[in-house]
């Protein structure tokens, strides 16, 4: 009988109670871990790639956008200068129909195609 409750008493020792089992369950419920220990360091590990990853993805994105709007912005100045020359190309033009105008006998649209003319065969670029 002795004997028999020794080894009870034994086999006891080495089963947990049910509130171990389930705090056990509950907090190494992966196979991955076999202690609580463990399940912290590999929680945190996986924590600290995911924040990487996130940090590394934002730095990505952030990097797209800044090289986007530089872009828009050089294509805003491109074109904000592309006006600019075009109002002043027709202001020299008006300027330039007026004096013909007031020095010569022709007509005044004569004057102003011919220079329009002359304008374009200068500012068209070359093939090639």
């Amino acid at each position: 009988l002795t004997i028999l409750n020794s080894s009870l008493s034994h086999s006891s020792q080495n089963m947990a109670t049910v509130g171990e089992r389930i705090k056990n369950l509950g907090s190494a419920n992966s196979s991955r871990w076999a202690t609580k220990e463990e399940e912290k360091a590999g929680r945190a590990a996986i924590h600290e790639g995911q924040k990487k990853r996130a940090a590394w993805l934002k730095q990505q994105q952030d990097e797209k956008n800044e090289a986007d709007n530089e872009h828009v912005q050089r294509d805003r100045l491109t074109a904000a200068e592309r006006r600019r020359q075009q109002e002043q190309e027709i202001g020299e033009l008006l300027q330039a129909q007026e004096s013909s105008a007031a020095g010569s006998s022709k007509p005044a649209g004569f004057q102003f195609t011919a220079a329009a003319t002359a304008a374009v065969a200068k500012k068209k670029p070359r093939a090639g």
